[in-house]
């Protein structure tokens, strides 16, 4: 996966004699997710909505290909039903608690642009994640519970299939504004939970949307 970054990266920075233009650009929307569980005894989850948001760069060929790399702060997950205890052992009750991962990604998808000053650019490529924290949390009588999980237990690295759309709008030969409407799906398997649920696999899918600027240049 590391080998897989480097030559993307090289390909973009040695490719600019190539190029017809560049833009930097910044956005942030929501992330709907969920997780597709296999093997378990209770496989019912519900969506996540969370907030998104972050940088890509995206280079414009004079075809026109286009390619875009990004950092994205990435919350995702799914809502699970989970049976609560105090610190006394008494039953507060079965909720339906978030469980939540934050990932920082980097996507880098495939293009083609379509029109000039309003344009249409379907792309599609992967995304590689890397897990900065896990937990589960509910809220009870304005009492919010919340179980920090142990990173041990999960796949710190994590790679996806992306399929992409984004509409944008040159309003000046420099700035623009951008749509973006993307759905990934994880092929690796989330957690490692090997001797809980030994045949338990936890697949992230999700659905974003961002609005975002971008300055060409």
């Amino acid at each position: 996966m590391k080998k897989l970054l480097v030559l993307v990266l090289f390909f973009l920075m040695s490719g600019s004699i190539f190029a017809q233009s560049n833009s930097i650009g910044v956005f942030g929307g929501i992330n709907v997710s969920n997780m597709k569980i296999e093997n378990y005894y209770n496989n019912d989850s519900k969506s996540l909505t969370r907030f998104v948001c972050g940088i890509k760069y995206q280079r414009v060929f004079s075809k026109p290909f286009v390619i875009d790399a990004g950092i994205v702060y990435n919350t995702i997950g799914c809502k699970i039903e989970v049976n609560w205890r105090n610190e006394n052992n008494e039953d507060l009750g079965t909720y339906d608690a978030p469980w939540i991962h934050q990932y920082l990604s980097v996507p880098v998808v495939f293009g083609y642009k379509f029109g000039d000053t309003f344009s249409i650019i379907p792309k599609i490529g992967f995304q590689m994640s890397y897990l900065m924290d896990s937990r589960i949390k509910a809220t009870n009588n304005g009492v919010t519970y919340e179980n920090k999980l142990d990173l041990e237990y999960y796949n710190r690295f994590d790679f996806a299939g992306v399929v992409d759309v984004e509409l944008c709008y040159i309003f000046n030969s420099n700035w623009g504004v951008f749509f973006d409407l993307s759905g990934k799906y994880s092929f690796t398997n989330s957690a490692n939970f090997i001797n809980i649920f030994k045949d338990t696999t936890f697949h992230h899918y999700s659905l974003l949307t961002v609005l975002g600027v971008k300055y060409s240049f």
